[in-house]
């Protein structure tokens, strides 16, 4: 909740020799109500502090809080060291109290996981003498069939403070007017004839407040965290921050476009600012960078702040011309991460060997495991198609995150899907077992250890029979799969009865052997290259494909035989048949 200093009054009634004063300038003593030259002032103090709530909620919203922390003393900065937790760290708070982890949190909005600090960051801590102040207590007390709630008087707190920053009329969003401050502060006075002096508030005493217009703690926090950022970002702001927030998330980081954002100083003074005009960047390393798109924070402000919080930053408009600007502002404080601009393709995989050409590159190591990452950044033009999502899936598996902006919708590419793959992984095979395992994917019919004569009694007089360890019998085609070479006089007679034989050995395998049986089924074998390219129009490339294959055709069905594994994403972009065969030898 912003907090603004306004004083009602021009003078205090100190003695008793001065009440004619404090008649003239400060609240009348008998009826605690302005006197006619106060009234006056007071008037003119509200209005001149209304109209920028009324007439302009941006220049409102704009404006910096600075005020005094939560509690009676001065919280410490503590740097969190190797090994610390805070718990640990909160238990040397000198005084034994226990401190409460909401106050905590206050003190510390940047703070989202008391369970993860890391050595460096800083910690406000609460002083010794620090409490865990509740804005109202949730039980009113019941007075002249009024509800009122207590409410906790904090150290330089004014009624006027009160009534202009905690006071809404019966749950309104809007300030109270002049009239209803008057109206109130009479109220006030009557349910609170403790206290001798309204101008003069004592911290730590409860001041009875009406029920129905003072805001429960967390009210306005729930209402900032449900506030469309649109409300008051600038629509530029508002565009660029789409666009960036993928980047942002994938490093780990958060954006914050809702609530505010306290800042502690040294002396108990926080700056509060609104995040949803000026919000800010919260990466893993504990960087802090605020968006300042309207130039809205002094540049004393600014060095002030950096003065006593070196991880936070400031980027201004000139900074935020484009999403790859603001970017590189950003990343640019970070100690974890680098941004560097892509001159050429990036080898993801080299076989098949695939390239992809981001304009820009998000590098370095993650603070919460150490390992390396890699995020590139799309930039695409206006028409340009994004990558297809298999693509995408299969970049992001192989280690580089990929983030695509782009002018307009435009609906991710995709080849079609109605391709019927169908795999076989022979690698592992040699020799005559992965002969039989390629002839069977290949749907071609084999028997095992069959007997082939070579002479015959009826012919030679006499029977010579080969067990061959795989036969293959296609129409009049032959073929003898065997771990030996026959004498010449035996392999003359079987080609004279139309049987080729080949030779192999026990630990045969590679490209050589599949070849020579895709030949001795009968099928065509050829080895090359293939490659295809995303956009396959266009001056820019970003994906590029290409790998090595020995190809074959049956049936009219296409045959890719690899020795690597082909992911199936790449094959609807280089093949637009019905059905293909991908063997893996």
């Amino acid at each position: 909740m912003k907090s603004r200093a306004c004083p009602l009054t021009a003078g205090n009634n100190q003695s008793s020799g001065q009440g004619k004063t404090a008649q003239k300038h400060g609240f009348h003593k008998r009826t605690g109500l302005p006197g006619r030259g106060s009234l006056i002032i007071f008037l003119l103090l509200l209005l001149a502090f209304l109209p920028s709530s009324f007439l302009d909620a941006r220049q409102d919203g704009a404006r910096l809080s600075f005020q005094k922390t939560i509690g009676r003393g001065a919280g410490k900065i503590h740097v969190v060291k190797k090994g610390e937790s805070l718990l640990a760290i909160l238990k040397k708070i000198p005084g034994g109290k226990p401190v409460s982890l909401s106050l905590v949190r206050r003190l510390n909005p940047g703070l989202r996981d008391i369970n993860k600090i890391y050595p460096g960051q800083k910690i406000v801590l609460p002083s010794s003498e620090q409490a865990d102040f509740p804005l109202a207590n949730t039980h009113p007390k019941q007075q002249n069939g009024q509800k009122l709630s207590p409410y906790l008087i904090k150290e330089n707190d004014s009624i006027s403070r009160i009534l202009l920053a905690e006071l809404k009329p019966e749950g309104n969003g809007r300030p109270l007017t002049p009239e209803e401050i008057i109206e109130t502060y009479r109220k006030i006075l009557k349910s609170n004839p403790g206290i001798a002096d309204m101008n003069n508030l004592p911290a730590g005493q409860t001041l009875l407040l009406p029920a129905e217009m003072i805001r429960a703690e967390g009210a306005e926090s729930k209402q900032s965290a449900q506030e469309t950022p649109a409300a008051k970002t600038h629509p530029a702001l508002q565009a660029l921050l789409l666009e960036i927030k993928p980047v942002i998330e994938g490093i780990n980081g958060s954006l914050n476009t809702a609530g505010s954002y306290f800042i502690p100083l040294p002396g108990a003074t926080q700056i509060s600012i609104d995040s949803s005009l000026i919000p800010s960047v919260e990466l893993d390393d504990g960087t802090i960078v605020f968006l300042d798109y309207e130039n809205i924070l002094p540049n004393e402000v600014r060095q002030l702040i950096h003065q006593y919080w070196r991880s936070h930053y400031f980027l201004t408009n000139l900074e935020m011309q484009n999403p790859a600007e603001t970017l590189r502002g950003i990343i640019g404080h970070a100690q974890n991460y680098r941004m560097t601009r892509v001159e050429k393709p990036l080898l993801v995989t080299a076989k098949p060997e695939i390239a992809v050409f981001p304009d820009w590159l998000i590098s370095g190591n993650r603070k919460t495991d150490g390992g390396s990452y890699r995020q590139g950044i799309f930039l695409l033009a206006l028409g340009e198609p994004p990558l297809p999502e298999a693509a995408k899936l299969f970049l992001e598996q192989n280690g580089l995150a990929v983030t695509q902006i782009a002018k307009e919708k435009i609906l991710p590419h995709s080849p079609p899907d109605n391709l019927q793959i169908i795999r076989e992984d022979l690698s592992g095979l040699q020799g005559i077992a992965l002969a039989e395992r390629l002839l069977k994917a290949l749907g071609e019919p084999t028997q095992r250890k069959a007997e082939v004569a070579i002479f015959k009694q009826a012919e030679n007089g006499f029977n010579l029979f080969i067990t061959a360890d795989l036969l293959l019998r296609k129409g009049e085609q032959k073929l003898i799969l065997h771990p030996q070479k026959l004498p010449d006089q035996f392999m003359k007679i079987l080609k004279n009865s139309g049987f080729e034989l080949l030779t192999i050995g026990e630990n045969d395998k590679g490209r050589s052997l599949i070849e020579a049986m895709l030949r001795g089924a009968g099928l065509p074998a050829s080895f090359g290259y293939f490659s295809s390219r995303i956009p396959m129009e266009g001056v820019k490339s970003r994906l590029n494909i290409s790998f090595s294959a020995i190809s074959s055709v049956k049936d009219g069905e296409q045959i890719y035989l690899t020795d690597f594994d082909l992911p199936a994403w790449i094959l609807p972009i280089i093949y637009s048949g019905p059905k293909v065969l991908v063997i893996r030898y």
